[in-house]
């Protein structure tokens, strides 16, 4: 009874064998490859992949992370340039002279009309006074 069954097998077999052909795709999707002995011999491998998998996906995300932080800090880069001329370009308008009289007014402080007068002092005073 057991040649009976090998025969029909075998040619159910080679009826299929016929009509698909014996590629990589036919014998992969068939499931003959895989059985209890060989499915423990290549569960290693499978879990290496898994490993794999994992470190691409955790590289990914932490790939991720770093873009959008540079991101974040060219953001605040630019926000911060901003900020800088801006105070630059009050700190220009206030120290202009009409600003400066301005405000010293408001202080009763007047602006001087007359030009600064340069002091000459000669040699040996100057030496006079540093001895002291």
């Amino acid at each position: 009874m057991n040649k009976v069954r090998e025969e029909k097998e075998g040619r159910q077999q080679s009826r299929e064998d016929k009509r698909f052909g014996r590629n990589f795709l036919t014998i992969l999707f068939s499931g003959e490859w895989v059985s209890r002995e060989r499915a423990m011999e290549i569960l290693p491998f499978f879990l290496f992949l898994a490993l794999l998998a994992l470190i691409y996906i955790s590289d990914r995300h932490f790939a991720e992370d770093v873009a959008r932080d540079i991101n974040k800090g060219g953001t605040e880069l630019k926000e911060l340039r901003w900020e800088y001329i801006t105070a630059k370009a009050e700190l220009m308008h206030l120290s202009q002279q009409s600003e400066v009289a301005e405000r010293a007014g408001e202080l009763a402080l007047k602006e001087s009309v007359t030009p600064p007068v340069k002091i000459k002092v000669s040699k040996e005073l100057l030496d006079s006074i540093l001895k002291r």
